[in-house]
C-alpha cells in the first residue's frame, strides 16, 4: 500500500488488519517517486504481493497547498506533483486534486518499466485506489 504519512491514515487500522499484515509504504502526498516505486517493486517482485492500494485522504495538506499555489518550504518535492495537476486545471477543488492525485499515482505505477509495472499489465497484481474519509473512516473506491 502506498499511503499518506498523514497519522490519520493508519492504513492498518483503516482495512481491519493486524500488525505485520500489510506492507505499506507511507510518504506524504502519497506520490510516486523513485523511492516509492522501489519499496512497491520490492514488494511485489521479492515478497508477491498480489494487490497494491494508493490511497490518498480527505483533508489532505498537500493538495491544499496546491490548490493555494504556494507550497511553503520545504514541502515543495511533497507538493510539486500535486501542484501540476493544480496549475493543470486552476479550477480543481482540493478533493479533485486529491482524487486526480490517487489517480495519476495509480498510472505511474502502471506505466513503469519494474516489477510493479510487470506485474499490473500482465494481470498477476491488481492495482486499485482509494481515498479514506478522515472525519467518516469511509474508504471510496476510486479504481
Amino acid at each position: 500500500m502506498l499511503s499518506c504519512s498523514d497519522a490519520r491514515v493508519p492504513p492498518s487500522i483503516v482495512f481491519g488488519q493486524p500488525a505485520g499484515q500489510l506492507f505499506v509504504v507511507r510518504v506524504a502526498g502519497n506520490s510516486a517517486s523513485p523511492v516509492t516505486i522501489a519499496s512497491i517493486d520490492y514488494a511485489v517482485g521479492q515478497l508477491g504481493v498480489e494487490l497494491v492500494i494508493v490511497l490518498g485522504h480527505t483533508d489532505c495538506g498537500a493538495a491544499h497547498a496546491a490548490v493555494a499555489g504556494d507550497p511553503p518550504w520545504p514541502l515543495e518535492p511533497v507538493v510539486d506533483p500535486l501542484l501540476e495537476l493544480a496549475k493543470a486545471d486552476p479550477t480543481a477543488s482540493v478533493d479533485d486534486i486529491i482524487e486526480r492525485n490517487v489517480r495519476r499515482t495509480m498510472d505511474v505505477l502502471a506505466a513503469h518499466r519494474g516489477p510493479t509495472g510487470r506485474s499490473v499489465n500482465q494481470g498477476v497484481t491488481e492495482l486499485r485506489g482509494g481515498i479514506y474519509d478522515v472525519r467518516s473512516g469511509q474508504v471510496t473506491d476510486v479504481t
